[in-house]
């Protein structure tokens, strides 16, 4: 894919406005997630995968977030899983 080459996280961003902005957002939904993860918007995934009710997506999105030191886009990942001990530890250990 030639938009895999592009290192630019402003193309995603504006590509995914493209798809959402379509009659038929379910049917892009699998697109509006590529576009998130290679802009890296966490949020923006975290919203996705929410209203997804995707539990596995928000959990590996959990483990990415601590990854990159995004603390708070991990700790409402992990109280939306119901991981309350996981949440406490998170706010100890920054």
């Amino acid at each position: 894919m030639i938009m895999d080459t592009l290192d630019v996280d402003w193309y995603w961003v504006s590509f995914l406005f493209l798809c959402s902005s379509r009659y038929y957002l379910f049917l892009q939904l699998e697109m509006a997630e590529e576009c998130l993860k290679y802009a890296m918007d966490l949020s923006g995934l975290l919203l996705l995968y929410s209203s997804l009710g995707d539990a596995e997506g928000i959990s590996q999105l959990a483990t990415l977030a601590k990854e990159q030191g995004k603390n708070n886009v991990a700790f409402l990942c992990l109280f939306t899983l119901g991981k309350l001990e996981d949440s406490l530890q998170l706010l100890v250990e920054r």
